[in-house]
């Protein structure tokens, strides 16, 4: 899950401690850190200052190998200017999201013992002891039945 970024708008991931930093740049003290941050946001709208740019933070996955001191925020961080910055789908069609999960499937050929009994499970034929890896390969490929 590498590539894979937060997917709000500038406003959603943008940090309160950044909005107070953007808001203080721009030239409105009043609004401080004891805000919160949905208020900021919409002082900030109200006040018709774009949002920040702030650097890309990657999601990672639930238990994943995460350090949590990764994403804080430098003083300069409201003013990231040279980051690009990604806006992913608003939806995607089912046939679309259907066609993007058969590309990523790996060949049987190339699967381990533990991703054929997987894709087995998945495909929901109850394994038999007494099958070897080429047997299932086989079922797997739609060429033979053990």
């Amino acid at each position: 899950m590498s590539d894979a970024f937060d997917p709000r708008d500038a406003w959603g991931h943008a940090r309160r401690i950044e909005l107070v930093r953007h808001a203080n740049a721009m030239g409105h003290p009043e609004i401080n850190e004891q805000l919160p941050k949905v208020v900021i946001v919409k002082r900030l709208k109200a006040l018709g200052i774009p949002p920040p740019t702030v650097p890309l933070r990657p999601l990672t996955a639930p238990g994943g190998n995460y350090n949590p001191r990764s994403g804080d925020t430098s003083p300069t961080s409201h003013k990231a200017g040279s980051v690009p910055v990604k806006s992913a789908p608003d939806e995607i069609d089912a046939d679309e999201l259907l066609e993007q999960e058969w590309q990523q499937k790996k060949p049987v050929a190339d699967m381990n013992w533990h991703e054929m009994r997987a894709e087995l499970k998945a495909r929901g034929i109850k394994i038999d002891r007494k099958w070897r890896m080429d047997d299932v390969r086989k079922m797997l490929s739609g060429q033979d039945t053990p």
